[in-house]
């Protein structure tokens, strides 16, 4: 018969704390291409600038049409 106590002899008991690294995220950047009124655009900014570069197409009623990160 399978027990509580079959089972827990079979699992490793882990004693203490495992300490864990904070990931850094590297320098990402990041594709994009937008539309503001006639001028359309693609650039590969910074992945702040790109973000700050999406804020501003959006209050000048633009578009956003190709946001990609980029692998460094």
């Amino acid at each position: 018969m399978y027990t509580l106590d079959s089972e827990e002899k079979n699992v490793p008991k882990f004693v203490g704390t495992t300490e864990m690294k904070r990931y850094k995220d590297p320098q990402i950047r990041v594709n994009m291409c937008w539309e503001v009124g006639d001028e359309k655009k693609c650039v590969t900014l910074e992945k702040s600038d790109a973000y700050k570069t999406r804020d501003w197409v959006e209050e000048q009623g633009g578009c956003v049409f190709w946001f990609q990160a980029l692998p460094n």
